[in-house]
């Protein structure tokens, strides 16, 4: 427990916190830090943390009495945005356009009518996703402009994804 305290918990997880949030000035609030239930914590010895042969079983079994046993058994999910979705509306037309006259192509990575065909074929069958492809050279093109050219600042770049929601 001290091993992890003293070195992923203070020198990774909690830097990478107060890192991302004091940039965006944002205030953040970690509640299984709180004094209360370290202490109790760390009186218990290892095998508590295992009752069940599961990660966090002291956890679940807490939460079980709040919330339903789809969310304290579900999957481990990240924050994720609807990638997917935008590429079949308001990103699709404005992946062309950057593409077109884009740095990608004119570096010879990729060729303007792959990406045209990339963007018919996606979302055509429930299986033919292609937005992580799509993704990644949107990426890569923002990148060639403002890391590599340097023709584009980040600021500069926001009326791309400044886009009106049809919902």
């Amino acid at each position: 427990l001290q091993l992890g305290i003293r070195g992923r918990m203070s020198n990774d997880f909690l830097y990478k916190v107060d890192s991302a949030t004091m940039y965006n000035s944002i205030e953040a609030r970690s509640p299984f830090l709180d004094y209360r239930i370290f202490e109790l914590i760390s009186k218990l010895d290892a095998q508590s943390f295992f009752i069940d042969h599961r990660n966090k079983s002291i956890l679940r079994k807490v939460a079980s009495k709040y919330l339903q046993k789809e969310i304290i058994n579900g999957k481990k999910k990240g924050f994720s945005i609807p990638i997917d979705s935008y590429m079949l509306n308001e990103w699709s037309e404005m992946i062309s356009s950057l593409i077109k006259g884009g740095l990608c192509v004119e570096y010879g990575f990729i060729k303007y009518s792959g990406v045209k065909k990339l963007l018919s074929l996606h979302g055509l069958k429930s299986y033919q996703r292609l937005h992580k492809q799509l993704f990644s050279i949107l990426v890569l093109e923002i990148w060639l402009r403002v890391f590599h050219d340097k023709t584009d600042a980040p600021e500069n770049l926001e009326y791309l994804f400044s886009y009106k929601s049809n919902s």
